[in-house]
């Protein structure tokens, strides 16, 4: 008797017009359409016009056939990711990948296809990731040897402490000499960003080109001499120390405790919140531009 097949959720699952079907490798088949998957697929379009060659009759002969007599080629993927990478080829609602499991595996597949907008979407996805779990995402990336993602990752790191406050159970199998590599990426990070806030030079050549005359720190009201803008440079490095990236400056508390120490002066305090916007923004854009220049090392 027959074994009767395992058909995925609609709509692949029964089209009359459906010529191909895959099997995954949990036994869940799909009723997918050539023109379609060879329009978004250059992989699958160089495939299925090799299966349609003369010389791939012995490949023919090893695939099983419906009762219909379309081909079921097995794929190496599972019911769940070739669900989530079909569902983005065809016309549809199609969710994002949630979860590391689900971003990581969809990103394969659609990579191993070269399915690119899917790329593009599963890449977002770890993107998002990274931001609240960069050491995980980074660990599972160095698995399957992406540097990309192992880059992406490295950033998102930047917004958090290194040690001793991130840990991933990746790590377990991450190899030290790669875990070393991030650590030196963030201490090069932080040496080079807390550098352009112990020498300031680079902001008056800034200000001059926007047309901004900086007053902070050129107060000679005694009792200020604007002892309030050396102290907000002094909490700025300390934050940038733990997270050196150009958001880190967005943390109200800092701004708050500038400002608070700026009212004190009835010269400064009509000027501080300008003079501490514009000086954040150059900040930032002198921040990003450090961080451009210094790249993860990856063997």
């Amino acid at each position: 008797m027959p074994t009767q097949l395992v058909y995925a959720r609609e709509p692949f699952n029964s089209d009359d017009r459906a010529d191909l079907i895959f099997r995954t490798r949990d036994g869940v088949h799909f009723l997918v359409h050539k023109q379609i998957i060879m329009t978004w697929s250059p992989y699958w379009e160089m495939q299925l016009l090799a299966l349609e060659q003369e010389e791939a009759e012995t490949w023919r002969r090893k695939l099983q056939y419906d009762s219909a007599g379309n081909p079921i080629i097995p794929v190496e993927e599972d019911s769940a990711t070739l669900d989530a990478l079909l569902r983005h080829v065809y016309p549809g609602d199609a969710p994002a990948p949630e979860g590391f499991a689900e971003a990581f595996a969809l990103l394969a597949a659609a990579r191993k296809y070269e399915v690119t907008t899917v790329v593009k979407l599963a890449k977002r996805s770890v993107a998002g990731l990274a931001d609240t779990n960069p050491l995980r995402v980074y660990a599972l990336a160095a698995a399957r040897g992406w540097d990309h993602e192992m880059r992406t990752a490295a950033r998102a790191a930047l917004g958090h402490p290194m040690l001793p406050e991130l840990y991933a159970q990746e790590l377990e199998d991450l190899h030290a000499g790669t875990y070393f590599r991030l650590l030196a990426y963030h201490r090069a990070c932080v040496k080079e960003v807390v550098a352009r806030t112990a020498d300031l030079h680079w902001v008056e050549v800034l200000a001059a080109e926007r047309g901004w005359q900086p007053q902070m720190g050129r107060c000679q009201i005694e009792g200020c001499g604007g002892a309030w803008f050396g102290k907000h440079l002094v909490a700025v490095r300390k934050a940038l120390r733990a997270r050196p990236r150009a958001k880190t400056l967005d943390d109200p508390q800092l701004l708050s405790a500038a400002l608070g120490g700026a009212m004190v002066c009835g010269v400064c305090r009509s000027t501080a919140y300008h003079d501490l916007q514009m000086f954040n923004a150059l900040l930032a854009e002198e921040i990003n531009r450090v961080l451009e220049g210094i790249e993860l090392e990856i063997k």
